[in-house]
C-alpha cells in the first residue's frame, strides 16, 4: 500500500487513477497511512519540544499526544465533510476515497509542518514546501471523486477551507484538553 502512496506523490495523475481502480478501505487508510504519519509527526514534535524549549519529559509527551490526536480526528472529520461536499459538486460520494483524498495530502503537510517546528528558523520554508500537498489534492479531485474538471478548483478551495476550519477547531479543542498553547 505504501508504494501506491509514493506513486501518487511522484506521479499524481497516474497514482490517483491507480487508486481509483483498486481503492483501499477507510480502515486501511487509517491503519496504514494516518496513524503512522500522525505518530511520526508527534515523534518529531516530541524532539522539537526538547530541542527548542528543553521541556520536561511530561511536556514532551503532552505535546506529542496533542499532535497525534489532533491530526487523526481532524483528518477523519475533514474526510467526512469533503465526502458530503462532493455530492453538491456533482461528484460521487465515497467516504473511503474521500478520506484517502484528504489524508494523503494532509499527511505530507503534517510531516513537513512538524519538521518545521524542529527547525523554527526555516519553518516558513517548510510551510511553503507543504503547499505541494494542495497540488496532490487537486490532482486527485477528478479521478477519485469524479468532480467535473470545471468545478475542481472551486471544490478544492472549499475543501481547503473545510480542512483549515476543522484543524483550527480541533487545535482549540485539543489544546484545552492537553493544556498546550494554541499556536502549536
Amino acid at each position: 500500500m505504501i508504494f501506491k502512496y509514493i506513486n501518487i506523490l511522484y506521479r499524481p495523475n497516474f497514482g490517483w487513477n491507480e487508486v481509483k481502480i483498486n481503492p483501499p478501505k477507510s480502515k486501511s487508510t487509517l491503519k496504514n497511512l494516518v496513524i503512522p504519519v500522525a505518530f511520526i509527526s508527534s515523534f518529531i514534535v516530541f524532539f522539537a519540544v526538547y530541542y527548542i524549549s528543553k521541556g520536561s519529559i511530561h511536556e514532551m509527551f503532552k505535546y506529542s499526544a496533542f499532535t497525534f490526536f489532533k491530526w487523526i480526528i481532524t483528518l477523519l472529520i475533514a474526510g467526512w465533510a469533503v465526502n458530503g461536499l462532493s455530492g453538491g459538486f456533482k461528484g460521487s460520494k465515497n467516504f473511503n476515497l474521500s478520506f484517502l483524498l484528504v489524508s494523503l495530502p494532509a499527511s505530507i503537510f503534517m510531516i513537513i509542518s512538524s519538521t518545521g517546528k524542529l527547525f523554527p528558523m526555516y519553518s516558513r520554508i517548510f510551510d511553503a514546501v507543504g503547499i505541494y500537498s494542495l497540488f496532490i489534492f487537486y490532482m486527485g479531485v477528478n479521478p477519485i471523486l469524479n468532480i467535473p474538471k470545471d468545478k475542481a478548483i472551486g471544490f478544492s478551495f472549499i475543501s481547503l477551507l473545510i480542512f483549515a476550519i476543522t484543524k483550527f477547531l480541533f487545535d482549540i479543542f485539543f489544546s484545552s484538553i492537553f493544556n498546550v498553547p494554541f499556536h502549536l
